[in-house]
């Protein structure tokens, strides 16, 4: 009977330990599963971390990569802007001394549209004070008076003027006059080539007008080639060294 017992006791002994060791394999097959598992979660996790690194880590090259080129763009709008200011300020710079090339050049327009309105009006009154004797013309520089010699000498060679020609010296003086702007050419035409005597001939009318009141500035004379033609051509040219004067005073600035 006690050996009953003591088999039996040792029967269950044995059923006991294989029955916690069957639980204990169970439980540790268990816990390697949880630990595969929770491996398996880390290294999930530590690809996703390494990945979010690298994602961060991209971002941020991206976001300086972003500063510095918006860095170098505000560089560059405030370098337009500066040159857009100075190109803007040399521009109206140039408006400026156009509007002011183009006033000065106006002002010398005007002077040689008035000259020569101014010159045909010459002509028009010049008709109607000395009379059909001479020949008018409109030169590109002067008003061009042409009387034959007769009209002041007896011939050529003379060195008096005629009553005639006196006459029509002070008729001349009295008509240049009234135009103070214009300087006197008086030139003698020969067409023999004796310019010495045309020249001095040209003097003693020259001398006739300034007696009569024009200013003696206002007046020179000469001798020149008539070509076929002899008499005497009287210039009236404008003052040119007030205008080249004028010229100056509107450029020199």
């Amino acid at each position: 009977m006690k050996k009953i017992l003591l088999l039996f006791s040792i029967l269950f002994t044995l059923t006991v330990s294989a029955q916690k060791k069957s639980e204990l394999i169970a439980q540790v097959a268990r816990l390697q599963k949880e630990l595969d598992s929770t491996k398996s979660v880390v290294a999930k996790a530590e690809r996703e971390a390494s990945s979010s690194k690298t994602f961060a880590e991209e971002k941020e090259r991206q976001l300086k990569d972003l500063q510095a080129a918006n860095t170098a763009l505000l560089q560059n709008l405030n370098n337009f802007a500066e040159v857009s200011k100075r190109n803007t300020t040399n521009a109206t710079r140039a408006l400026e001394t156009l509007d002011k090339k183009e006033a000065q050049i106006n002002t010398i327009t005007d002077v040689f549209a008035k000259n020569d309105s101014l010159a045909v009006q010459v002509v028009g009154k010049a008709k109607g004070t000395l009379g059909d004797g001479p020949q008018l013309g409109i030169g590109e520089r002067s008003i061009g008076i042409s009387y034959p010699v007769t009209s002041f000498f007896t011939d050529y060679k003379a060195k008096q003027l005629t009553a005639e020609g006196q006459a029509t010296a002070e008729r001349l003086a009295a008509f240049f006059a009234n135009y103070p702007n214009y300087n006197i050419v008086v030139e003698g035409l020969s067409n023999t080539g004796d310019f010495d005597l045309t020249g001095a001939q040209a003097n003693i009318i020259a001398f006739a007008i300034n007696k009569a009141g024009v200013e003696i500035s206002r007046i020179s004379s000469a001798g020149r080639d008539g070509g076929f033609k002899d008499g005497f051509l009287f210039r009236m040219e404008p003052q040119f060294d007030q205008f080249y004067s004028m010229v100056k005073d509107q450029f020199k600035n």
